[in-house]
C-alpha cells in the first residue's frame, strides 16, 4: 500500500518554508481508510467494527491515528487522486477539506476527530509548539508545509516527522 512518507531527521528549521502546519504524533497506531478496500493498521488490514460510519466515505482516503476508541484524522486525499497517484493537492487545501468532512460527515460521532494543529509561522512557533507538544505526552510532531503535495512512497521535506528519538540521536 503506497502513502505519503515522512522524513524522520532533525530538520534545519531555518531553512524550512514557512508556514507550516503542525500537529502531534498521537500514537504508533497510525491508520489508513481507503474506501472499497477498507481500514489499514500499520499497513495490515483490520476490520470496520467500531468505525462502521467511515463506509459512507466514499470520496476521500483518511489517514490518521488510532488512540484507544477514537480515529484522529491528519490528513486526506480525493480517492480518484489515490487511486492514480496524483496528490497535486496542497496540504492546506487537504486540511481544509478533512475539516469540512468531519464537521459535515462525522460531526455526530465522537469516534472522528481531527488532529490538534498549529500554525508556525517562523522557526519560533516551530520550537514553542513542539516543545509544547512534548509538555503535553506526545511523542513527537508533524511538520507539512502548507504548499507541500501528497507524494507517494517517498519522503520529501514538505512531510517531516520528529520525535523524541530523533532529538536524542
Amino acid at each position: 500500500m503506497k502513502t505519503m512518507k515522512a522524513k524522520n531527521k532533525i530538520p534545519n528549521i531555518t531553512l524550512i518554508s514557512y508556514p507550516v502546519y503542525i500537529s502531534p504524533i498521537m500514537s504508533d497506531k497510525k491508520f489508513t481508510y481507503i474506501p472499497n478496500q477498507g481500514m489499514y493498521i500499520n499497513g495490515y488490514k483490520t476490520e470496520l467494527i467500531r468505525f462502521n460510519k467511515l463506509k459512507g466515505i466514499q470520496e476521500y482516503t483518511l489517514e490518521g491515528y488510532l488512540v484507544k476508541n477514537k480515529l484522529f484524522l491528519h490528513d486526506c486525499l480525493f480517492i480518484n487522486n489515490w487511486i492514480n497517484n496524483k496528490g497535486k493537492v496542497t496540504y492546506y487545501s487537504r486540511w481544509k477539506m478533512l475539516k469540512l468532512l468531519v464537521n459535515n460527515c462525522l460531526a455526530e460521532y465522537d469516534k472522528f476527530v481531527t488532529v490538534p494543529t498549529d500554525v508556525a509561522e517562523n522557526p519560533g512557533d516551530l520550537i514553542r509548539f513542539y516543545k509544547q507538544y512534548l509538555t503535553e505526552g506526545y511523542i513527537g510532531v508533524n511538520i507539512k508545509n502548507e504548499n507541500g503535495y501528497y507524494t507517494f512512497d517517498e519522503t520529501t521535506d514538505d512531510f517531516i516527522e520528529l520525535t523524541k528519538r530523533e532529538e536524542n540521536e
